[in-house]
């Protein structure tokens, strides 16, 4: 987990991004934070063996969801269980983008910058309500 932190916060600064370090609040454990586009995103990063599950994903959203104008990045290397992300948008404020590891490689290869990668998965969020979708086509993932 640190070290994908480290990752990230590396790869935002490339792009000139404002990077806040891992913090705890209140008993909250965050991972960091971006801005981008004038907007603080909370970041929270898994780099575990398997999917992200709902409930770190709902954990995470909770945190978003107590801070004003909340929005979150969830990283998990491995990606996200098609239960995550039809159950983080039903019936609520889409507030929180996912990304995976197939994502950073992307922006680790040069494909694209970590800001690039951002403004494609927000667009794709704010436009037509997807939380998850690849970071150059802006097609929903599965």
């Amino acid at each position: 987990g640190y070290a994908l932190e480290r990752i990230l916060h590396d790869l935002a600064r490339v792009s000139s991004l404002e990077v806040t370090e891992a913090f705890r609040e209140r008993g909250e454990q965050i991972d960091g934070a971006v801005k981008y586009d004038g907007e603080h995103y909370l970041i929270e990063a898994k780099w575990q063996e398997k999917e992200a599950a709902n409930e770190s994903v709902y954990q995470f959203a909770g945190k978003v969801e107590g801070k004003m104008y909340g929005r979150g990045l969830f990283i998990s290397i491995h990606g996200f269980s098609e239960q995550v992300v039809s159950s983080l948008i039903a019936g609520k404020a889409i507030k929180t983008v996912l990304i995976d590891g197939g994502d950073l490689i992307l922006v680790l290869e040069g494909m694209l910058t970590f800001a690039q990668m951002l403004d494609c998965k927000i667009k794709a969020a704010q436009t037509r309500g997807l939380i998850y979708v690849h970071a150059i086509t802006g097609k929903a993932k599965p």
